[in-house]
């Protein structure tokens, strides 16, 4: 019986070993690729504001010019941005609407939170893999117990001791371990 529960401890643990360190390239692989989301979502938004701006400084030729310099004006206005001529056509009074900046930033928004699911995927692989290593830890001291009660009499309340508290740990590790995976 005590060999059968080296063998199963030893088996135990290797899995969780093995589990634990996938958890864990799946964790950096998820923040690299979070990372790399991340930094196109800041490049979204430095071109976001660029146009931003570009489409402030086009407004205000347009509105400088209009009724007194047609031509100028209507040159501004050739330079709207699609998004500024769009909110320009629904409200010429106030383009810049919600509407407007949620239309501009869109992209950038939407790789934001492409990156923080991301990020929230590494987080929980990165649970997961401590989850592992504790089942690990648990089984290997069991291990440990096991190993020690094989070198012990036959005999010997120690070794009786020693199976029981690998037992335990095989339970609790065990658990652990399932409710990883």
């Amino acid at each position: 019986m005590l060999g059968a529960l080296i063998a199963l401890l030893s088996i135990l643990t290797a899995f969780a070993s093995y589990e634990s360190s996938a958890a864990g390239g799946e964790e950096n692989d998820a923040n690299v690729e979070g990372q790399a989301i991340l930094a196109d979502s800041n490049a979204e938004y430095l071109r976001a504001n660029q146009l931003l701006i570009y489409d402030y400084s086009m407004f205000d030729g347009f509105f400088i010019h209009e009724g007194e310099d047609e031509f100028r004006a209507e040159y501004y206005r050739a330079n709207f941005s699609a998004e500024l001529n769009a909110a320009y056509e629904a409200d010429p009074e106030n383009p810049f609407t919600d509407t407007y900046y949620g239309e501009v930033f869109a992209l950038a928004d939407e790789t934001y939170a492409a990156s923080s699911e991301r990020f929230e995927d590494a987080q929980a692989a990165g649970k997961r893999s401590t989850d592992l290593q504790q089942a690990m830890l648990i089984m290997a001291v069991g291990l440990s117990f096991s190993a020690w009660a094989s070198l012990l009499p036959s005999l010997s309340q120690m070794r009786l001791l020693f199976v029981v508290l690998a037992l335990v740990a095989l339970a609790v590790g065990s658990v652990n371990l399932l409710g990883s995976l």
